[in-house]
């Protein structure tokens, strides 16, 4: 429909400039027709509701029917003689100057009216000559609307400017260039403060052997997925407060950074995840590929890996149904002849009953779920726990023990269970982990913090996505060179830009137009060549544009 609409302008843009009255008449009762083909017998058969309680149908109904009336009273006065410029042209003050700079800035809309134009129009220019001449007009037009406002509002020669005029334009002025400086730092330190609290409905971790179904799958939601009490995020403060050393300055600065993290998440933000520590389904594997995958331990001197997958899932954003997916995965390589390749070899032949699998740092204790983007680490917290200052230093996560029980006679019953070993520094900087309650055996949750960054509109999350520096570039560079743009020229543009009297200019581009009309094409190239050459002789340009001095 809008594809319509916009064909429609353009016919009757072709109309007005062919002068066809006649014609105009025909397509006027084409048009009442169809409007009221459209929105009466039409559109209620597509959209399945009458036009009566269609709103956006009544819209266009009451539009058009605007636009007919104007069209009829147009048809009965006919087209005028002579078609110069357009209705904001046809005076030179402030409105109008604000109007042509509107329609000047609204894309492809320029570039349409001058190919329409041309199309239907009797002219010997060629498609790029005629938009030169269109860009000259729109120059010399905004010049005489400029040198009509200085004359309109005349400031005193010689008089310094007042402070009211000062204040009222400087200070918008710094105020909005620092904004736009400071934008960037001021919305990363703003995210988890002006964003919508959207916690994730459930988190899921599984463990399996590249190429084999999960040894280890359970889900967290309900009960097992909650915002940590005020108490326990006062407690997770408290512990990196004071996680320094007063001798070590660069302790003390990770402590800092550390509870700058938490302060920028309230108690709201933070989970405790609690994940069950028994599978939540059993190991479901055939006895061949049981029998390939000992055969890959065994024999194979390629290394093999085991995926430790961790991910949350939240609700869409908006108007989105499709949830979102936050995930991380650890790959942990088993080489050949290493101890962890030789326990799980063990664990799958049953050979021994309390042999364990033990996977290092499988686990960090604390995560962050972005607002787009996997799942990372809380390095800031990390660094905090395990002293070092580098990121790929530290690597101050919990292991992950895990056990093949056999629960009942039946061979095929195989239940992998996991527990989480924590040293003494990770047992020291985070919460004590949860006991199980709905068994009798003393086990434990295998247990972390996620502390999850609220969400914001698509607009913004597109910006801040990339980090500081992707958001400096996007904003502070491109924003900044457009003000340059606007605030500088180039020195030779004074040339056009400081024209004192444009009138004889306006004059030319109006005579074009006019001989055009006549269809005097031989003057009409004649006062364009002449338009050219001022434009190309400085010299000649100040000369027929300069005021003339009156003679007493």
């Amino acid at each position: 429909m809008l594809i319509l609409i916009s064909m429609m302008i353009i016919v009757d843009r072709a109309l007005y400039l062919r002068k066809a009255v006649m014609c105009k008449l025909v397509y006027q009762l084409l048009i009442v027709v169809f409007i009221h083909a459209w929105i009466f017998f039409l559109l209620p058969k597509i959209t399945l509701q009458s036009a009566w309680n269609n709103k956006t149908a009544q819209v266009l109904y009451i539009v058009k029917c605007v636009y007919l009336l104007f069209s009829a009273w147009q048809i009965r006065n006919g087209y005028p003689n002579l078609c110069l410029g357009n209705l904001v042209t046809h005076a030179y003050g402030l409105s109008n100057m604000i109007f042509f700079k509107i329609f000047m800035a609204i894309p492809f809309l320029f570039e349409l009216r001058t190919s329409i134009d041309w199309t239907w129009t009797d002219t010997s220019m060629p498609l790029f000559d005629f938009f030169n001449m269109e860009n000259f007009y729109a120059t010399i037009y905004n010049l005489k609307c400029a040198r009509q406002f200085e004359k309109d509002f005349p400031a005193p020669r010689g008089v310094a400017k007042g402070i009211v005029v000062k204040y009222l334009m400087g200070l918008p002025m710094i105020a909005v260039l620092i904004l736009i400086i400071w934008l960037p730092l001021l919305a990363f330190s703003l995210l988890n403060r002006i964003g919508s609290v959207l916690t994730p409905e459930s988190a899921r971790l599984s463990i399996a052997v590249e190429g084999y179904p999960p040894l280890y799958t359970v889900e967290a939601r309900g009960i097992e997925l909650e915002s940590v009490t005020p108490d326990e995020f006062k407690q997770i403060k408290e512990l990196f407060s004071m996680r320094f050393n007063s001798t070590d300055s660069q302790s003390l600065l990770r402590a800092r950074r550390a509870i700058a993290f938490i302060d920028d998440y309230t108690y709201q933000d933070v989970l405790k995840v609690r994940f069950r520590p028994e599978s939540e389904n059993f190991w479901s594997i055939s006895n061949d590929a049981l029998n390939a995958l000992k055969y890959q331990l065994r024999d194979v001197n390629d290394s093999v890996n085991i995926d430790v997958r961790l991910w949350f899932e939240r609700p869409g954003i908006g108007s989105s149904k499709q949830p979102v997916i936050h995930s991380r995965t650890h790959t942990i390589t088993l080489k050949k002849n290493s101890r962890i390749r030789s326990d799980l070899i063990a664990l799958l032949s049953g050979s021994t009953a309390d042999r364990n699998l033990t996977l290092a740092r499988a686990l960090p204790v604390y995560v962050i779920v972005p607002n787009e983007g996997e799942i990372k680490p809380a390095y800031s917290l990390l660094q905090a726990i395990c002293g070092l200052s580098s990121v790929y230093e530290c690597r101050m996560s919990s292991n992950l023990v895990m056990k093949l029980e056999q629960p009942s006679n039946n061979l095929s019953d195989k239940l992998w269970t996991a527990e989480l070993e924590m040293n003494n520094g990770t047992k020291a900087m985070t919460l004590p982990l949860d006991v199980v309650k709905y068994e009798s055996k003393q086990a434990t949750y295998v247990q972390m913090v996620a502390f999850v960054d609220r969400v914001f509109p698509t607009f913004l999350t597109k910006y801040v996505q990339g980090g500081i520096v992707a958001m400096y570039i996007a904003v502070v560079l491109l924003v900044g060179k457009l003000i340059r743009g606007i605030v500088t020229n180039q020195p030779l543009d004074v040339i056009i830009s400081e024209i004192p009297n444009p009138d004889f200019l306006l004059k030319i581009c109006l005579d074009i137009y006019l001989v055009r009309e006549a269809k005097d094409f031989v003057l009409e190239q004649d006062l364009f060549a002449k338009l050219i050459f001022l434009f190309r002789s400085p010299a000649t340009l100040i000369k027929w544009t300069r005021y003339k001095v009156k003679s007493e």
